[in-house]
């Protein structure tokens, strides 16, 4: 049991709140710990997009760098690049 909960059923317990106010208390703690996953999620989905974006230009930097070198790996980048939506 989390620390928060076990603190406002302590304090229940003692008779220092009443059943009401340790269930808005409860409701409150649940409440800021989605809004925490909420925003962990937001954050996650951005910073997979961003990654999205970048991917294709990346794999055309690779591609210039590696063109005359090894032409295996620069149809490889080439396909993935396609693949993801980016044109090299």
């Amino acid at each position: 049991m989390p620390s928060d909960r076990r603190a406002i059923l302590q304090l229940l317990a003692n008779g220092r709140i009443d059943p009401a106010q340790a269930e808005r208390l409860m409701i409150l703690v649940s409440q800021e710990r989605e809004t925490v996953w909420a925003l962990a999620g937001c954050v996650g989905i951005a910073a997979v997009m961003q990654i999205h974006g970048l991917l294709p230009g990346l794999l055309s930097l690779c591609q210039a760098a590696l063109a005359g070198a090894l032409p295996g790996l620069q149809h490889v980048l080439t396909s993935i690049a396609f693949l993801l939506g980016g044109r090299l």
